[in-house]
C-alpha cells in the first residue's frame, strides 16, 4: 500500500512536525510549559510564512492552507474538529478503509469503545496488509482525551495499538478524540508502549543495600545498567536489587534484553513486567 507523499510545501511540513513535537513536551513543569509556548510561537511564524504557490498545490489557495494548519494546530491541542484530509497528508497521517477492519473484527466500529485490545489483536492476527511485519503494543495513550467518552477526565489511559516501523495503526484512537470512527495510520505521537515513560517517571533509586537472596557473578550488561542508574555493581546483589533491574523499562539501555534474560536464568522471570518481556521479545508473540 502506498504511503502518503509529503507535499512540496516545506513550511507546512515543518509546522506539522512542530505541532506533533509540541504534544510530546510535558506541560507539567515550567520548563515544559515554556517550551510549548516557544513551539507555538514558532508554529505561528511558520504558518504566516506559508508560500502561496506551494499552498495552491495542496489546498487550492493559500487561505485554505492557513485555515488547515490553524485548525490542525487547534485540534492537536485538544480544541475543535478533526483536521482536513489535506492536513493529514502534510502530517504523514493516512486514514485506512474502515470497512476492511470492520470485516476483520466482525463488529461495527461504533461498538469498539473500551475493547481496543480485542480490536488491535484481531487486526494483528489477521492477514491485513498494512499491519504485516508489525508489533502488537499495549501501554498508555498520552494524547488528548475528549469530554464526551468513558475515558474523560483521565490524564492518560490504557490502550492497545499496532506499530509498523515508525508508524502506528490504531483502530480506536477516535474514541479518545470524540469523533466518528476512522482507522489511524500515522506517526507514533501520543503512545507509550508498555507504559515505559510512566514507569521511568516513577522509578525509585537503585537500592543501596541488598536484601533477600544474594546472587553472584553479575554479568557485564547488568553491571553497566547498575552503574547507569547510580548503583554499585561490585559483589553479590540482592533479590531487591534484581527486582529493581527487572522493573527498569526496555528503553533504559540497549542491553536491557540481556539483563532480562539473565534475570530469567535466575528463576526470577516473574519480576519482569509482562509488557517489558514482550517489548524485549523474550517471550514468543502470537502471529
Amino acid at each position: 500500500m502506498a504511503l502518503c507523499v509529503p507535499t512540496k510545501n516545506q513550511r507546512a511540513i515543518e509546522c506539522a512536525r512542530l505541532v506533533t513535537f509540541a504534544k510530546l513536551v510535558p506541560a507539567t513543569t515550567a520548563f515544559g510549559e515554556n517550551n510549548r509556548r516557544a513551539i507555538e510561537a514558532q508554529v505561528a511564524v511558520i504558518r504566516d510564512g506559508i508560500d502561496e504557490d506551494d499552498a495552491n498545490d495542496q489546498f487550492g489557495d493559500s487561505e485554505s492552507a492557513l485555515d488547515a494548519v490553524n485548525d490542525a494546530f487547534l485540534w492537536m491541542s485538544g480544541v475543535g474538529e478533526a483536521p482536513s484530509i489535506g492536513w493529514e497528508s502534510l502530517s504523514g497521517v493516512q486514514r485506512l478503509p474502515l470497512d476492511d477492519i470492520e470485516r476483520i473484527v466482525g463488529v461495527p466500529a461504533k461498538e469498539w469503545a473500551g475493547v481496543c485490545n480485542t480490536v488491535a489483536t484481531a487486526i494483528f492476527e489477521s492477514d491485513y496488509a498494512p499491519a504485516r511485519g508489525g508489533r502488537l503494543c499495549y501501554g498508555h495513550w498520552t494524547g488528548h482525551i475528549g469530554e464526551e467518552n468513558r475515558f474523560s477526565g483521565r490524564p492518560f489511559t490504557h490502550h492497545a495499538w499496532i506499530e509498523v516501523g515508525d508508524r502506528v495503526l490504531d483502530a480506536t484512537r477516535w474514541v479518545f478524540e470524540d469523533c466518528e470512527p476512522y482507522i489511524y495510520f500515522g506517526p507514533r505521537d501520543h503512545y507509550d508502549d508498555g507504559a515505559q515513560a510512566f514507569c521511568a517517571a516513577r522509578q525509585k533509586p537503585y537500592p543501596s543495600q541488598s536484601s533477600g537472596k544474594l546472587f553472584d557473578d553479575v554479568p557485564a550488561p547488568a553491571q553497566a545498567v547498575i552503574r547507569q542508574v547510580g548503583g554499585n555493581p561490585d559483589g553479590p546483589i540482592g533479590a531487591n536489587q534484581i527486582f529493581h533491574l527487572a522493573n527498569l523499562p526496555p528503553a533504559t539501555a540497549p542491553v536491557m534484553k540481556e539483563v532480562y534474560l539473565w534475570i530469567v536464568s535466575l528463576g526470577c522471570s516473574g519480576y519482569i513486567p509482562i509488557d517489558f518481556r514482550r517489548i524485549a521479545r523474550i517471550v514468543p508473540e502470537k502471529r
